[in-house]
């Protein structure tokens, strides 16, 4: 008896992938179709809504799984009313960005709607870089500083300093395309911390008939324009997703097969 669980599955989902990631991802659709036909899986699990749409093609029940946080929690203060203090004291306002930066995202846009934003609001936004951030770090921290930002580069740390930094941000930035940020452990840590999610990321359409709401629970798709209304509406609070819940959610998904 087995269970399959998708983190990932093949390439060329996208509405504009090149022949050769359509080609490329049509084989590794076979190899995971063969898998599957061989293994005869009694569960078959994913973490986001448009893997499972892909998948149902192959296997007609797959069931979601989300991701959790594997960032321990510290005590944590009460953020909204931080948010409060601080646009009404006129005091700095923080943005974590975590892991890999993707390419392609539009941060000349972004940068140029914030320093408006702070401009009006007499408001101060800090950016701080933590983890592995990739080549796009110091693209990302040119424009950011050329829009007058303070930038704070930490790099690779230990968890108790994430988990310290996590808890005292006011919002996170990812910058994984919107339709994937359910398999994303970076948006997992930052839900674990109730931030507030919003994603500066290149355009990216799915290939398969697929309907996925511009707004998931506390995360904002940034596009020009809605800047202020992500700074204005971003108060959220989440259903807590931690292990022991998934845990008992995976085990009540296989005990009743």
């Amino acid at each position: 008896r087995w269970q399959i669980m998708f983190h990932e599955i093949w390439i060329g989902l996208q509405l504009n992938a090149s022949v050769k990631y359509r080609i490329w991802g049509f084989l590794q659709q076979q190899i995971i179709k063969s898998i599957v036909d061989k293994l005869k899986p009694v569960k078959v699990h994913t973490h986001t809504r448009l893997y499972k749409a892909a998948l149902e093609l192959l296997y007609p029940q797959v069931t979601i799984l989300p991701l959790f946080s594997n960032i321990p929690k510290l005590t944590l203060r009460n953020k909204n009313a931080d948010l409060k203090d601080s646009l009404r004291d006129k005091t700095i306002f923080s943005f974590v960005i975590f892991g890999t930066i993707h390419p392609g995202a539009p941060i000349i846009e972004f940068a140029q709607e914030a320093a408006e934003y702070a401009a009006i609001n007499n408001t101060d936004l800090v950016f701080k870089f933590i983890g592995r951030n990739g080549k796009e770090l110091s693209h990302w921290q040119t424009i950011l500083e050329g829009n007058g930002f303070q930038c704070t580069i930490i790099g690779e740390c230990r968890v108790e300093q994430i988990a310290g930094i996590l808890d005292s941000a006011n919002a996170g930035i990812s910058s994984s395309a919107f339709l994937t940020l359910e398999k994303s452990g970076t948006v997992a840590a930052f839900r674990d911390f109730s931030l507030p999610v919003l994603c500066v990321a290149k355009y990216w359409e799915s290939r398969i008939p697929f309907h996925f709401s511009d707004e998931l629970t506390g995360i904002t798709n940034y596009h020009k324009g809605n800047f202020k209304k992500f700074m204005n509406e971003r108060s959220i609070i989440y259903q807590p997703i931690t292990l022991d819940s998934i845990a008992t959610r995976f085990m009540n998904d296989i005990s009743s097969l």
